[in-house]
């Protein structure tokens, strides 16, 4: 299983702390307030955790993308190390242009923040540097000692013109690996090229690309690459796919959005996608199509407007977690990471909420919860230099 499975939540909400309702959620109208929150988070281990997050409008007119390290399984957070400040006219919303949004770790040592941008820290996020890339980070995956990236290039206004694999060392160092997957066919009617979507890598030989209506995999350290099944057909044109092993994988297809409705359905293989099992039916309220497995039994799931949801029965049955906070009225957890018996789910209350700010934390699997008043890391140092460029 992966060491950690993060989220950076592309949508914001309003809602109040507790219970939310609509009559307590405050205005989201840009600029009138600063916008802070979580974009992401990763516990490499049960103890170690890094936050990245953002902070704007306390400096005026600015934003700070920070990070902040847990050595205690999130109770307590280090003072903000900030990674790059930039303009924010308080029209746009919090996290565009920002330079990084997502995190991927190897180790409670070695990591990456990135998306468009690149960083790196070999101290679990007291130091960071940023890397010079030739493009846009699309998507990262831990490999084994090593951190694959697909790097979008070309990219404007009207798309992107290419993508490259590179493998990225411990120096900071992208090399392109020798042998690349192939092409992915782009959708009917769409002039350009195609980008992956996921990039998944559950032991240090195995590797799967996804994009469109493609899977792609490599058993043998990427000197070859074999398309596999797809499972999302016809009305279930969506995809979102995780790995529970080096074989085993789940994937989750829906169907479009409508009025908090979405038709939605399980499949599995154990056989690197060859052959798929299902469909197993899931719920229809909410939009939790999004997954993450943590091993060939155990997942969980979340989504707009969809309940956070847990199985360890390989998908038969489906247990909701938190719902006074995550039902199918809001948005996505602000942040999640979650191993084997451990979850990290930080509140889906969005950046312009004024409020408290929670942290929920779970080391049973779910069968209890922590809550945490974590409002005071969303305010970034405001003073600190930027990490080394």
């Amino acid at each position: 299983a992966p060491a950690s499975t993060t989220l950076s939540s592309p949508a914001a909400r309003s809602a109040g702390a507790g219970s939310p309702s609509a009559a307590s959620s405050p205005s989201t109208g840009a600029g009138t307030a600063p916008a802070r929150g979580p974009d992401a988070v990763a516990f490499p281990t049960a103890t170690h955790g890094v936050l990245l997050a953002q902070d704007c409008g306390s400096i005026p007119g600015r934003c700070e993308t920070f990070t902040r390290e847990s050595d205690d399984g999130g109770l307590t957070w280090s003072a903000p190390v900030v990674l790059a400040t930039g303009p924010w006219p308080g029209v746009a919303s919090p996290g565009e242009g920002s330079g990084v949004g997502q995190l991927v770790f190897l180790n409670a040592d070695d990591g990456y923040a990135y998306g468009p941008d690149l960083y790196q820290t070999r101290d679990g996020g007291c130091h960071w540097r940023r890397l010079a890339i030739a493009g846009q980070v699309g998507a990262a995956a831990a490999a084994g000692t090593t951190v694959r990236l697909v790097v979008w290039e070309g990219c404007g206004a009207s798309g992107c013109t290419g993508w490259v694999l590179d493998d990225v060392d411990a120096d900071g160092q992208l090399t392109p690996l020798p042998i690349q997957p192939r092409p992915i066919p782009t959708p009917p009617g769409v002039v350009g090229v195609e980008l992956p979507s996921q990039l998944l890598a559950p032991d240090p030989a195995t590797m799967y690309v996804a994009g469109f209506d493609t899977l792609q995999v490599s058993h043998d350290g990427d000197a070859a690459w074999a398309r596999v099944g797809f499972p999302c057909q016809g009305r279930y044109g969506a995809a979102d796919f995780s790995t529970g092993g080096s074989a085993m994988l789940w994937a989750v297809c829906s169907s479009g959005m409508g009025a908090g409705q979405q038709v939605k359905q399980l499949w599995r293989s154990t056989n690197s996608g060859v052959s798929w099992q299902g469909p197993l039916p899931l719920e229809s309220d909410g939009y939790a199509d999004q997954i993450a497995a943590i091993s060939p039994e155990v997942a969980w799931r979340y989504g707009d407007r969809g309940q956070l949801l847990h199985t360890a029965d390989g998908g038969r049955t489906w247990q909701v977690m938190l719902p006074e906070d995550f039902n199918d009225a809001f948005g996505y957890p602000s942040a999640f990471a979650a191993l084997l018996d451990n979850a990290w789910v930080f509140d889906p209350y969005g950046p312009y909420w004024t409020g408290t700010r929670t942290l929920y934390t779970t080391t049973d699997a779910g069968r209890t919860w922590h809550t945490h008043n974590v409002t005071a890391l969303f305010t970034g140092p405001t003073q600190t230099a930027p990490a080394s460029q």
